[in-house]
């Protein structure tokens, strides 16, 4: 069994901008230590959602999308590299996303920071025992007939006072080559089944004593991939 991480998301929220998209040169300047592309401004009106992207930066695997209230990078990985190594990679880019973002709005204007990460553990078992297999081992009910999906989520309040959210289930992933003919990559692709743990970490219950620094996130977030899901459900990836 081998596990590695398929894609991520982090997010840096701060004090609400209502003219944001006037920013979009500051914001190319502010974050192309992460990404050195071209921006796309949305052109969303002023009154719109505040959630809504106003300003678009990405490359080939990853974007960074910024709002009126938040900028937030998605990532995706591939499978040839090791969990060490994307673990790195996603850390790194944390750190960078905090300091970018507080270079580009403030550090007073800074609030929460939190990421979600996918992390797939392959598992021998075809994909049609997956969702039977988790709800014989973590329900304690009969079941109402044949079991087709069964997702299992918790929340936590860590001692350190962040939110560490926890959610896995049983999916097919699929992968391709790198050949960019259409084709070629629909009959190269393969698929194995998964366990996919969805972890969401943040440090919102701690803004209220204004430690919005990320690095009780980055050292949670490794004791969570270093063995931490493993004991959460008790060796039972198999």
């Amino acid at each position: 069994m081998t596990k590695y991480i398929t894609d991520a998301a982090i997010v840096v929220s701060f004090e609400q901008d209502n003219f944001i998209r006037l920013k979009q040169t500051k914001a190319e300047e502010s974050y192309k230590n992460i990404i050195d592309k071209p921006s796309v401004n949305t052109n969303q009106p002023d009154s719109a959602s505040a959630s809504i992207p106003r300003i678009i930066i990405k490359d080939s695997s990853k974007g960074i999308a910024i709002s009126q209230n938040a900028a937030q990078i998605a990532m995706m990985f591939g499978k040839n590299s090791s969990i060490d190594a994307q673990t790195d990679d996603l850390l790194n880019t944390l750190d960078l996303m905090f300091e970018d973002t507080k270079n580009f709005q403030g550090e007073d204007n800074i609030q929460e920071t939190g990421f979600l990460v996918s992390v797939a553990y392959t598992t021998d078992k075809p994909i049609e025992e997956l969702s039977t297999f988790l709800f014989n081992n973590f329900s304690n009910f009969e079941p109402l007939g044949n079991v087709i999906n069964a997702v299992y989520k918790f929340g936590f309040n860590t001692e350190n006072n962040l939110y560490v959210g926890i959610e896995f289930g049983g999916y097919r992933v699929v992968h391709g080559p790198e050949e960019t003919n259409a084709e070629k990559k629909a009959n190269a692709a393969e698929s194995e089944s998964v366990y996919l743990f969805k972890i969401d970490i943040n440090n919102k219950p701690l803004i209220q004593s204004k430690v919005k620094e990320p690095s009780e996130i980055k050292n949670k977030f490794k004791s969570i991939i270093n063995g931490g899901l493993e004991k959460l459900t008790k060796n039972l990836l198999i």
